[in-house]
């Protein structure tokens, strides 16, 4: 049993011998408080940081849908949605359409909401004085997709894949090999 100290030296003495454990106690105690604060503080953060979950907002325009008429093309529907009948593979596209030559009067086609390519509604032919709002070409022209293959765009356009030569002939194409997305093909008609 530790005695008790009678006078102030051996008090002295006594916390000079015991300093060091006093102090470690005392580092103890004090990271224990720091720990239990940390804890706390932890949970209260993470309690109120939880993912805010919002939903978007639907900011998509509605779809449109279109009716075939009597005589409407693929280009034409195009032009008539979009101000370029090269749009016409993105309504192939969105209504996954096996045979695109075959449209049925009456037929309801999903019109996708993409960017218009390049216009070709309007004059072409340069006469000012003859403006009329119509391509006066004959020619279609098809913006080569990836995948596509000469005998493929011409079962497209054509139905019929053996009259892929019509097309290389009509863009000076000599290699069936020779096709890269991008490329913009006339189309004879």
């Amino acid at each position: 049993m530790p005695r008790k100290p009678k006078r102030s030296e051996d008090i002295r003495n006594l916390i000079k011998k015991n300093s060091l454990n006093f102090i470690i106690g005392l580092i103890v105690v004090i990271s224990a408080i720091g720990s239990g604060i940390g804890l706390i503080t932890y949970q209260l953060i993470s309690r109120n940081n939880k993912p805010v979950i919002q939903t978007k907002k639907n900011t998509t325009p509605p779809l449109k849908i279109y009716t075939v008429n009597e005589g409407d093309s693929l280009w034409t529907i195009a032009e008539t949605n979009y101000g370029s009948g090269y749009n016409a593979i993105d309504i192939i596209k969105a209504n996954k359409l096996q045979d695109p030559n075959n449209l049925i009067k009456g037929q309801k086609l999903l019109i996708p909401i993409v960017t218009p390519l390049f216009p070709t509604r309007g004059e072409i032919n340069g006469d000012e004085n003859n403006q009329t709002n119509q391509v006066t070409s004959n020619q279609e022209v098809y913006l080569v997709q990836p995948g596509d293959y000469y005998w493929k765009i011409a079962e497209m356009m054509y139905g019929d894949g053996n009259l892929m030569n019509k097309i290389m002939e009509a863009n000076n194409i000599t290699d069936p090999n020779y096709i890269n997305p991008g490329m913009i093909l006339k189309i004879p008609r």
